[in-house]
């Protein structure tokens, strides 16, 4: 009872009560994310609240909030009146998302190496230098990927064109779950991270096609490789 009365004072603000529910949906839709990709969780299982709720010994309100999260991502279809269902993936969709978000991160890549300031520049720097002793270990890979996840999300800020950067980033995070689960396909962190330091190197010297074309390279390898994960899952 005590533990039970601390928690709730001090959950009691507003912004607790907010962060609290962040990071609870935050592990149950990566727990339920790794479950879908891995074919633990089969296209068109129904996903009941309640039992999720069991299972994570959560409320519903971080379930319902994961679930809402996978159906962005394209993992989860949420029916009125039915409840949410593991959706059923199709390849050529997901190769159509990835050949679309190429060109919009090449696109954000030769804007950013025309637009940013040297303040962002330094900070990109830095951000890239930080995260590279993640990428040797495999056992890094998912924090790798947390932090290398930012890179490009500054290069989209970079762009300066709010309209670019919020499609950037919609996108990006549509193809979240496909872009981790690849990091873990034949440990793709280290040449991952020279694919960035390829396209930081363009544009600190300010060559903007170079810095477009290696970003289009770099999101085609990520591609293939979320390609040949979704074959490994739907290979019968």
């Amino acid at each position: 009872m005590a533990v039970k009365s601390a928690r709730r004072a001090r959950t009691l603000e507003p912004t607790d009560i907010q962060s609290e529910v962040e990071t609870r949906s935050g592990l149950i839709r990566r727990a339920l994310e790794e479950d879908i990709l891995s074919g633990a969780l089969k296209p068109g299982d129904h996903l009941n609240e309640l039992a999720l709720s069991d299972r994570f010994s959560a409320s519903r309100t971080p379930i319902r909030e994961a679930l809402r999260q996978l159906e962005a991502e394209d993992l989860v279809r949420i029916v009125p009146r039915k409840g949410a269902f593991v959706a059923r993936i199709s390849l050529q969709h997901l190769l159509e998302m990835f050949e679309m978000m190429a060109e919009i991160e090449s696109a954000c890549a030769r804007l950013a190496t025309e637009r940013m300031t040297q303040a962002e520049k330094e900070a990109l720097i830095d951000l890239h230098n930080g995260y590279e002793p993640l990428s040797i270990s495999p056992d890094d890979a998912e924090a790798y990927f947390e932090t290398s996840s930012e890179f490009h999300r500054q290069i989209y800020a970079g762009t300066h064109n709010a309209a670019l950067e919020t499609l950037a980033n919609t996108t990006y995070d549509r193809l979240l779950a496909y872009r981790r689960k690849q990091l873990d396909h034949g440990h793709r962190s280290p040449q991952s991270f020279i694919e960035h330091t390829i396209i930081l190197e363009a544009i600190l010297r300010g060559d903007a096609q170079a810095a477009a074309d290696s970003m289009r390279d770099h999101s085609g390898k990520v591609r293939g490789n979320a390609l040949d994960v979704l074959r490994a899952l739907t290979k019968e």
